[in-house]
Order: structure tokens, then C-alpha cells, then sequence
């Protein structure tokens, strides 16, 4: 590989040098013109010369990584492909540097780290240039010849990478959500004298551990999981399982078949895996109803499993393409590697660059398998691809995870309402009742509603609304208003959490425990507190009623012919219960009371407010604005 790699230095020196100086490249044999090698970019005036996917592919072809081969109509190359083509060559891991190294990618990272690259080359860009290129596979073929050839990162950024690789890494894992539900294919599974159900998910077909147990698998407690192996003639009849549709989760359990880890999926009845793990030794013959299963002649042992570890058991060296699949607690990370192995020689599938990260490794899938006589490319053979579980796993966490951020939000809102009730007790006036009256018993007390024609309008602890004439009833004195005042943000969360709607931008909410009215605006559930006022409602023996009403009558003053003057009158219940002023002479010249009571229980139900207060809710409330008195 090297000294294929010293012809290929060579000759990506000479292309690089000529088309960077614009010479036609017809030299050697070359015919390409020079737009079919690199792709030309006006950028602040300067020429910049990518590298085109042509001479990549050539390249990647030398080196033998033709698997990382690929036709597409864009001609440009990433520095993130061309990074993760680079660690191939040098069977490097990427590794995922601390967040102020600045680089995301973990095969940038690492060759960052190698100092194959230096951050100032890459210089903001997105896309491989030729200059660029021409250093870094340079340095890269050097560096095969010899890791001492260049300058490694400086003492503290290695001291600090060492501490990163040392740090200890908790793996990341999933949780056992439901992701779905299994539900009984149409199709079965034949072999021999029998037949077994089987269950489908995500288009692919499942079966229980209990019929594999039928089939004649046995389970084996290995140190890296349960290990299934399989012995012919000892297959026998199965219970199915009956239910037609099975909730299922992704299993936490480790599960191994042959080679390599299989995936397993968790159920009241056991857990489930797919049926094509079986493929490892069997051939499945499929038909419309039934799936045959017959022993297939033992394929080409390449790889065996051992101790947790991929090993060589053909007798030859061999080259292995493999995708490793892991789960860092977001998202599925795949990692695609070339590996030689030596006769006898085993590699560990986990790459440590994840582990470091915190990644749970998932599965492998052996893509490729190359002897010096042939190459066996089925993806079949070993290993499962998972995306479509870990999507459907991803859904149900996200789901999960919204189901539980909005009991959270209810469980705070319920919290906030039991504190915020606290804070904003209701302060409804009771009364006893004297003597048996409208089927209410003597002593049984009731929530005075209003002042009703010399009675009352009571409700019962049920909720009706009766009448019940004053004299049966015992009210207590008025007591002083000791309350202090509520912040807005207490205000403005309390009220955020009642669902209180209003037909305007505007509500109007006044506080009877601490005789002050709010002015909202705002919306259900985000109201902002814009103005608070000192009032004074109805006596015990004269309460304002509690409740929901609407501002719909105005009138400039009322109560001249009683001898008084009350102005700026804003009906909420017809023109029996209005916001107002403090009272005034009949002719609206001078106060003549209520000051000196506001803040605490005066009026005959009305809500009495300041001059000026008053006069700004007049003026500035909409009729069809909402109050809520409580």
C-alpha cells in the first residue's frame, strides 16, 4: 500500500501542479481536459481550484477503499468526505475533539490531532481544495511511511487531548419505551413437520425466543451476552402466542447469533428478534402464506465470533469492510471501516473514539469480505442494518419526552395553582343559617351571592342558587383587610394559569381578599399586568358578588337624587353593580366619603375606586371587556 502510495504521490503532485497553473493536462497520456479534473470558483477575485470527484474516485481506487466510491452529479468533495477517505487510508478512528477545539466532525478531529491538517488550513471552507489537498495527501503518505515524519501537536493541546481520551465514559443507552406494536403476520414459518407464527414490525418479520427454543436454539450466558447456537432434529411443536397485536420495546439485553449481536425487541410474552438474523445458517424460502426453513450449506467461514471479538477463521489473511452502528442517547452514528486481519488475528468491533463520546454500540454489519482469491460482498451474511427500529425509537422518545414535559408543565401549573391559591385566596362571604329554610338544614352554613329585596341569594354547598329572607341568617362583621400586597409576577402567574378568556385585549380582575383591582392585557394565559388599583367592595351585610361578568353600561354619574354624586359608573351587572368613584356631593364639587375606607369592605356591592382610577377605566375599558370578581 505504500509504495503504491509513493506512484500515487507522484502523480497527484504533477496533476495538482498543472492544472493550479492552468497547463492542459496532456502530458503522460493524460487526455482529460482540465474542467473534467477540478472545478474553477470566482471567489474575491481569485481563481480557487477544487477537487473534482473524478480524480477523487481515481485516488480512493489506488488505495484501495473503492467501496468509499461514489457516482453523484455533485463533483465537489467535502472536507468531510475527503477527512473520512483520509482516516481510511490510515485505518485511523475519528475522535471527537472538546467543544473549544471548534470541529464537530470526528475525522477532521482526527487528523487535526495527527496534525496532518492545521486548523488555519481549513480556513472556513466547506469543500476540498486542490491546494489543500496536495498538502494533506502528502503529509497523509508520509505519515504511512512514518509516524515521526511530522510535528504533533503542541505539549498542552496533547496534554489536554490525553486527558479527554482518559476521561471515563459513561455509555449512552435507551430507554425501554414503547416504540410500537408487534402484530401477527399473515405469513408462517415451516420446518419440518411444523409450523410457527410469526409477527411483523417496520416491515420485517419477528419471532418469539420460545419458538426458537421449538426450532432447536439453545442459549449460552457468555460474558458479552446471550449467545444462541443451533442443533438439528430437536425441533418440536410450540404454544404460539395468541394476541394478535404485542407492545413491544427496544431491549436493553445483549443477544448474539453466530457472529455478531442482533437487536431484540421487548414484550409481556419475551423478546422478539428478526427472522432474517436466521439467514446466518439457513436458507428462507418465501411464499405468500408460509416462510420455509431449511439448514443451508454451511457459507465461506470468514469470521467467527470469539470472547466478544471478531475473528479470522478462514486460514488466510483477509480484508473486512464493516459499519458499526452506535447510539450516543440522539441519534445513530454509523462508522464504516476497512480492517485487515491476519490469520488467527481478532478485532474488537467497538471503536473507542465512540466510546469516548459516551455512544452505546449497537450492532456491526460486515459489508464486504476480500481473500486473496475472491471477494464476498453480502449484507446479509452478517449483522443487521437498524435504522428503521432506532427511527421508530427515536419517535417514541421524542414523543416520550413531550408527554413528559407537559405533565412537568401540568404538575407545575397544578404546584403554582395550590401555591398561587395560597397567595390569592377566594373570599367568598358565609353565613349560618339560623333555622331550617328552603330544605337547608339550621347551622348549615352558605355562601352569600347578593343582597336580594330584603333577603338574600345564597348558594348551598351544591351549588344552587336560593333565597333565603335576611332574618334567618347570621352574617358576621366585616373584618379588616390585613393582606399584603401581591407582586406582578405572582399576579401576572396566577392568573396565566385560570384560562380566563376576554372578547377584548383587556381583563379586569379584582382581588377581594386584598380590595385591589387589576387591569390586564394581554390574551388567555398571557395577560401582563398594566395597572393596579386600591378599591373598596360591598360590606358582609352588602357583598359584591363573586364570579365572571362583563363592563357594559357607562354612565358619566348616578345617586344625584339621593343626595350624593358618584361619577365615571361602569355596569358590570346591569346598572345594580358598577366600578365607580368614592362618593361626591350631588353637585360632583367635593369628596364627602369613601377615601379614607378604600382598601377595605365599605360599599352597598358596588366597587368604589379613586377619582383618577376611575376615570382612567371609564376611558379606557371597552365595553365586552371581562371581570372577574373573586
Amino acid at each position: 500500500m505504500v509504495k503504491g502510495g509513493r506512484r500515487m504521490r507522484k502523480w497527484v503532485s504533477l496533476i495538482a501542479i498543472l492544472t493550479i497553473s492552468g497547463i492542459p493536462l496532456q502530458a503522460e497520456g493524460i487526455q482529460q481536459p482540465v474542467n473534467e479534473i477540478t472545478a474553477e470558483v470566482s471567489q474575491n477575485k481569485e481563481v480557487i481550484t477544487y477537487l473534482s470527484r473524478q480524480l477523487f474516485n481515481t485516488i480512493l481506487e489506488e488505495q484501495q477503499l473503492s467501496y468509499l466510491m461514489t457516482q453523484t452529479e455533485n463533483q465537489e468533495i467535502s472536507l468531510k468526505e475527503a477527512a473520512y477517505a483520509l482516516c481510511q487510508m490510515l485505518n485511523e478512528a475519528g475522535i471527537y475533539l472538546p467543544e473549544s477545539e471548534g470541529i464537530s466532525d470526528p475525522y477532521i478531529g482526527k487528523l487535526v490531532l495527527l496534525g496532518i491538517w492545521q486548523e488555519s488550513e481549513l480556513n472556513g471552507e466547506s469543500l476540498m481544495t486542490s491546494e489543500v489537498w496536495e498538502r494533506t495527501y502528502e503529509r497523509v503518505l508520509y505519515y504511512q511511511e512514518s509516524q515521526q515524519a511530522f510535528t504533533r501537536v503542541d505539549t498542552k493541546k496533547e496534554k489536554t487531548m490525553m486527558a479527554y481520551r482518559q476521561k471515563t465514559a459513561t455509555s449512552a443507552s435507551y430507554e425501554e419505551i414503547e416504540i410500537g406494536k408487534l402484530t401477527l403476520s399473515n405469513q408462517v414459518l415451516a420446518y419440518g413437520a411444523y409450523t410457527y407464527p410469526l409477527y411483523i414490525f417496520a416491515n420485517t418479520s419477528y419471532i418469539d425466543l420460545n419458538t426458537l427454543e421449538a426450532l432447536g436454539f439453545t442459549f449460552e450466558k457468555q460474558p458479552q451476552g446471550d449467545v444462541l447456537s443451533f442443533t438439528q432434529g430437536k425441533e418440536r411443536a410450540n404454544e404460539p402466542v395468541k394476541e394478535k397485536s404485542i407492545a413491544v420495546s427496544l431491549s436493553k439485553e445483549k443477544i448474539y447469533y453466530s457472529t455478531l449481536k442482533t437487536y431484540a425487541l421487548k414484550s409481556e410474552h419475551g423478546l422478539f428478534i428478526p427472522l432474517r438474523i436466521l439467514e446466518m445458517e439457513f436458507n428462507l424460502k418465501y411464499d405468500t402464506a408460509i416462510i420455509g426453513l431449511e439448514v443451508a450449506t454451511k457459507k465461506a467461514s470468514y469470521l467467527s465470533y470469539q470472547e466478544g471479538l471478531l475473528h479470522n477463521s478462514s486460514g488466510q489473511p483477509i480484508e473486512v469492510v464493516t459499519t458499526s452502528y452506535y447510539w450516543d442517547g440522539e441519534k445513530i452514528i454509523q462508522e464504516m471501516k476497512r480492517q485487515h486481519l491476519e490469520v488467527g488475528q481478532s478485532i474488537e468491533n467497538p471503536s473507542a473514539c465512540y466510546v469516548l463520546r459516551g455512544a452505546y454500540y449497537l450492532n456491526t454489519l460486515v459489508n464486504l469480505v476480500e481473500t486473496q482469491g475472491e471477494s464476498y460482498q453480502d449484507e446479509k451474511l452478517y449483522g443487521q442494518q437498524m435504522e428503521s427500529i432506532l427511527k421508530a425509537y427515536e419517535k417514541a422518545r421524542l414523543a416520550e419526552i413531550k408527554k413528559r414535559e407537559e405533565k412537568k408543565q401540568e404538575d407545575n401549573k397544578q404546584s403554582e395553582k395550590i401555591t398561587n391559591q395560597e397567595v390569592f385566596p377566594p373570599a367568598p362571604v358565609y353565613a349560618t343559617l339560623k333555622v331550617d329554610a328552603k330544605g337547608l338544614k339550621k347551622g348549615e352554613q352558605v355562601e352569600i351571592y347578593r343582597e336580594d329585596n330584603g333577603g338574600y341569594t345564597v348558594i348551598t354547598q351544591e351549588g344552587k342558587k336560593v333565597t333565603i329572607p335576611r332574618s334567618k341568617l347570621i352574617i358576621p362583621y366585616d373584618q379588616k383587610v390585613t393582606a399584603a400586597p401581591a407582586s406582578k409576577v405572582q399576579i401576572e402567574t396566577y392568573i396565566n394559569t385560570q384560562n380566563i378568556a376576554s372578547d377584548t385585549e383587556y381583563l379586569v380582575w379584582t382581588d377581594l381578599y386584598r380590595q385591589t383591582t387589576y387591569i390586564l392585557k394581554g390574551s388567555k394565559n398571557e395577560w401582563l399586568l398594566v395597572k393596579r388599583m386600591i378599591c373598596s367592595t360591598g360590606k358582609n351585610l352588602t357583598p359584591t358578588p363573586r364570579g365572571f361578568f362583563t363592563l357594559k353600561n357607562k354612565v358619566p354619574s348616578f345617586g344625584q337624587e339621593k343626595g350624593y354624586s358618584c361619577k365615571n359608573a361602569y355596569g358590570f351587572i346591569g346598572s345594580t353593580y358598577l366600578y365607580h368613584s368614592i362618593l361626591y356631593d350631588k353637585t360632583g364639587s367635593y369628596i364627602i366619603s369613601g377615601k379614607k375606607e378604600l382598601g377595605q369592605k365599605a360599599s352597598h356591592g358596588c366597587i368604589r375606586l379613586l377619582p383618577e382610577d376611575s376615570l382612567w377605566l371609564y376611558t379606557n375599558m371597552p365595553k365586552g371587556t371581562k371581570v372577574w370578581i373573586n
